[in-house]
C-alpha cells in the first residue's frame, strides 16, 4: 500500500498470531525447565579446547588422566575453581601412578585400591635411590620432590572440607600441573 506496509488478509494474520503464541508457549515450556549458563569470553577456550588443555603430548602420555584434565578445563571455564583443582589433583594422581609404575614401585594395595600419595612417594624413594645413572636419579628425585610438594600444597587441602580456591589460585595450579605433566612426558 501507499504506507510501504504490506497488508495481509485477516485470516492469515490470525493464523500467524496463533502460530506465534504457540511457538512462544513451547519456548517458555522448554526453556523453563533449563538453566542457561554463560562463559566469560576469556574462559571459552578452557571449555571448548578442554580435550587438549595440556597439549597432545600430555593427552597421549597420560590417556587415563585426559578426562580429569578435560573436566578441570570445563570447571575453570564455568568458574568452579575448587572443582577445577579437584580434577587437577585426580589427573596428578594418574600421573603419580604412571611414574611409580615406570620405576616398578607399588601403587595399589592387595585389594587393588590405589595407595595414598604419601605411601606411593615412600615406595618411590628406594627405587630412585637404587638407580645407577646419576642423570636419571637426579631427574627422578626432582619429580619425586615436585609430587611431594603438590601433595602438601594442593592435593591434601583440596581433598578435605573447607578448602576453596580462587580463579588466580586455580590458574596457578593448572599451569603448574600442566608444566609438571609435560615434563613427565620427557622422562
Amino acid at each position: 500500500d501507499e504506507d510501504g506496509k504490506y497488508r495481509f488478509p485477516v485470516a492469515v494474520r490470525k493464523e500467524f498470531s496463533e502460530l506465534a503464541r504457540d511457538l512462544n508457549s513451547r519456548l517458555v515450556d522448554e526453556l523453563g525447565a533449563r538453566k542457561l549458563l554463560s562463559v566469560e569470553s576469556s574462559h571459552v577456550s578452557y571449555y571448548e579446547d578442554s580435550q587438549h588443555l595440556f597439549g597432545n603430548r600430555v593427552s597421549d602420555g597420560f590417556p587415563l588422566a585426559s578426562e580429569d584434565i578435560s573436566e578441570a578445563g570445563k570447571c575453570f571455564a564455568l568458574e568452579r575453581y575448587t572443582a577445577c583443582v579437584f580434577h587437577l589433583m585426580r589427573a596428578m594422581e594418574r600421573a603419580l601412578g604412571d611414574v611409580a609404575q615406570q620405576l616398578d614401585a607399588q601403587v595399589r594395595n592387595k585389594r587393588g585400591e590405589f595407595l595414598a600419595w604419601g605411601v606411593i612417594l615412600g615406595n618411590l624413594k628406594p627405587k630412585i635411590d637404587n638407580l645407577k645413572d646419576a642423570k636419571s636419579k637426579t631427574a627422578w628425585n626432582d619429580i619425586s620432590s615436585m609430587l611431594h610438594a603438590v601433595k602438601e600444597a594442593w592435593r591434601n587441602p583440596s581433598m578435605h572440607p573447607k578448602q576453596t580456591y580462587t580463579e588466580e589460585e586455580a590458574r596457578e595450579i593448572m599451569n603448574a600441573v600442566k608444566g609438571f605433566m609435560r615434563r613427565l612426558t620427557k622422562v
